[in-house]
């Protein structure tokens, strides 16, 4: 076997390792009502929102200013990727699917507005809308409906009578967990 086969097999057995790791943990502080949540949460959708909100914490997206830009910049990514036809393969979407990821002027103020609340929530719709190039708005609610029956996510109502959701910090911090054990195995190669 070639050094460069064989590095690279070193490499993809630590990113499974630290996948592995991830699915573990959050499986661990889980509360499973069944075994199909446990595989579900397994899903590398479960693994991307994860990821959207470690990166949220990571980058300091902790203020309401600051998430509405954001959104305006993930508006202007979703208007270059639609104009991409090669960039919208690669994806794997459709430029009709991406158009649902749009933050109209209105909702990006209702971004806010749910980013004022202590905690820092977002309407399911919203994160829907961030993970478009992920997934479907349909998966995504599906992710999210799991996360919230296991309590990786919490719902709260609002004084109008709508749901928002909010992370207590569990996926960040396993994500990150997750993060340092890939880190580890890669220094050992």
């Amino acid at each position: 076997m070639a050094e460069t086969d064989k590095r690279n097999l070193q490499i993809l057995h630590a990113v499974r390792t630290a996948r592995k790791f991830f699915a573990d943990q959050l499986v661990s502080l889980s509360v499973l009502e069944t075994a199909a949540q446990e595989k579900k949460l397994r899903d590398d959708g479960i693994f991307l929102i994860a990821e959207f909100f470690f990166l949220l914490k990571t980058n300091n997206l902790t203020d309401p200013d600051k998430i509405k830009n954001f959104a305006k910049l993930h508006n202007q990514y979703l208007d270059d990727t639609i104009k991409d036809g090669d960039k919208i393969r690669r994806l794997g979407r459709t430029a009709a699917q991406l158009q649902d990821g749009y933050f109209s002027a209105i909702g990006i103020e209702k971004l806010g507005e749910n980013y004022l609340r202590k905690p820092p929530c977002f309407d399911q719709s919203d994160l829907c809308r961030f993970l478009i190039a992920q997934f479907s708005v349909e998966s995504c609610r599906r992710h999210l409906k799991l996360l919230r029956a296991v309590k990786l996510l919490e719902e709260i109502k609002t004084p109008y009578g709508s749901l928002v959701l909010h992370s207590p910090g569990l996926l960040e911090t396993v994500f990150s967990q997750h993060l340092a054990v890939l880190d580890e195995a890669l220094k050992e190669i």
